[in-house]
């Protein structure tokens, strides 16, 4: 199996063994929404095919496990579910995710740091000087958030998005993104 899938499946197995089998029962209910937008800035044929860009809406659900210590760091599970866009170079595709999430808050809720794994759906994969393999990919995510204004934040998220070697073909995008994010 290729470095990348077993990087994969790893953190697949990670958040469900978070998410399904450990911690507290917690409440349930929505977590958080916001928009997020960026581009592969790492793409190295960019500069001959243009960037990869992509704009999404998001929403996190809290599932029922949740994990508290003493010194005030909370780690929460949630379902990540996103809908947008990705675009190079004039061509667009309709981008859908969910996944599971985790969630580490920090700073009295201050600061958030999260990740997870998400099935994805592209009703496109072929974009100019770059096939994705397959409209049905994965995207590992992690982000850092910081709740300024009351229940408003800005953060960074950063995705990859592959096939994981389903296909022969696998070249991947990198998505380095900003965020606005509204928490309930």
């Amino acid at each position: 199996m290729p470095q990348q899938g077993k990087a994969l499946l790893l953190a697949l197995l990670f958040c469900c063994a978070f998410g399904f089998g450990t911690g507290a029962a917690a409440e349930t209910g929505w977590d958080a929404v916001g928009i997020r937008g960026g581009a592969d800035l790492t793409d190295a044929h960019g500069s001959q095919k243009g960037y990869f860009h992509a704009y999404e809406l998001f929403a996190n659900y809290l599932l029922p496990w949740s994990w508290r210590r003493a010194s005030g760091l909370k780690l929460r599970t949630r379902l990540d579910m996103s809908a947008g866009e990705l675009e190079r170079s004039g061509y667009r595709a309709f981008l859908a995710t969910c996944g599971p999430g985790l969630a580490l808050d920090m700073l009295s809720d201050q600061v958030e740091l999260d990740a997870g794994v998400s099935a994805s759906y592209l009703n496109k994969h072929d974009f100019p000087g770059r096939n994705l393999g397959s409209l049905f990919l994965f995207n590992l995510h992690a982000g850092i958030d910081v709740h300024l204004f009351n229940d408003f934040g800005l953060g960074y998220h950063y995705e990859h998005m592959s096939n994981a070697y389903l296909y022969a073909h696998n070249p991947g995008v990198n998505l380095h993104m900003l965020e606005l994010k509204y928490r309930f």
